[in-house]
């Protein structure tokens, strides 16, 4: 679920090189909404320790905060946090050509439940 919050925190675990070098392409259905009351989902184009690409043709602003929730495969709890627009690829400019048009987002305040259950599932991924 990603659902805007005005004023999240300015922490994040993506300023570590080392936890962002890690980078798998998969699809995890991500859910996200403007409010409780509406909740969208579309699929991510691939995940880091330090955030998550979110296939969307939803319009996004840089530096939009958002809450994030998405389950990932094999890991019991689903991760919940905080989160930032850190790029967007629009139809018109695509950042990075490679992914389909959507936003780059930048967790700011990952659980220690939450990282391990991230670093898990990267490092499970990373070895097939």
């Amino acid at each position: 679920m990603i659902i805007a919050m005005p004023n999240a925190p300015t922490k994040s675990y993506s300023d570590d090189n080392a936890l962002r070098a890690k980078r798998l392409k998969n699809q995890v259905r991500v859910y996200y909404g403007p409010a409780q009351k509406t909740i969208l989902s579309d699929f991510s184009a691939d995940i880091s320790m330090g955030g998550l690409f979110l296939s969307t043709t939803l319009p996004f602003k840089t530096g939009q905060a958002l809450t994030l929730y998405f389950s990932l495969p094999g890991q019991e709890e689903a991760v919940k946090c905080n989160a930032r627009v850190a790029w967007i690829n629009n139809e018109k400019k695509l950042y990075k050509p490679e992914l389909p048009v959507g936003v780059g987002v930048e967790f700011v305040d990952l659980s220690p439940e939450n990282l391990a259950s991230l670093n898990s599932y990267l490092n499970l991924e990373a070895n097939w």
